[in-house]
């Protein structure tokens, strides 16, 4: 997504049908925080939490079973390193 800039460089403030999309797009895990919270004009990670919460959309997260995966092999690295 391109963020469109001001003359100063400044990220402009999308309108409310952008910045929906852009916080939907991020709830999916289409879009990163950090290009997330630049599209909406350069706000703060709390802020991107705050608009999350106000229009009810979930975080994204990988499905469980490659989150399950996942564990799995820092619990193995763990227990190697331990050794």
């Amino acid at each position: 997504m391109n963020v469109v800039r001001r003359p100063d460089g400044t990220a402009a403030i999308p309108d409310a049908a952008t910045a929906a999309e852009i916080l939907a797009r991020f709830s999916r895990g289409e879009m990163g925080r950090h290009d997330a919270m630049e599209a909406l004009g350069d706000i703060s990670y709390y802020e991107l939490l705050d608009r999350m919460a106000a229009a009810r959309l979930p975080l994204f997260s990988l499905p469980p079973e490659q989150l399950k995966v996942m564990a799995d092999k820092v619990a193995e690295l763990l227990t190697l390193a331990g050794r």
